[in-house]
């Protein structure tokens, strides 16, 4: 596998895998205890599709993270709240304020 995007964030790194021409792997890993290719987020045809997600869920995590909510496994997660799943969000056509209300 290939890295062809990667976006630095807090303790962690968002990363682009290719698995070959047609298969395009968005994951994060801990920057702290890296292991192997970290948590698979979504998997996409296309590579510009892939860095789209992965530019989406940077954008998602950050707003996330403002509102008191940590990612545990595929689910964003905050106390006394819904549990989120990363990969409807990052798919969904949200605006930034429609996203922004999600974390309320």
């Amino acid at each position: 596998m290939e890295v062809r995007h990667r976006i630095d964030f807090f303790d962690s790194e968002i990363i682009v895998y290719a698995r070959d021409d047609t298969s395009f792997q968005v994951s994060i890993n801990s920057t702290t205890t890296p292991l192997g290719l970290g948590n698979i987020l979504e998997t996409y045809t296309s590579e510009q599709m892939a860095i789209q997600a992965a530019e989406r869920f940077f954008q998602i995590y950050s707003i996330a993270k403002e509102n008191g909510y940590y990612l545990q496994n595929d689910y964003f997660t905050k106390p006394d709240k819904e549990k989120i799943h990363v990969t409807f969000i990052i798919n969904s056509d949200y605006s930034a304020e429609q996203l922004a209300a999600q974390f309320i």
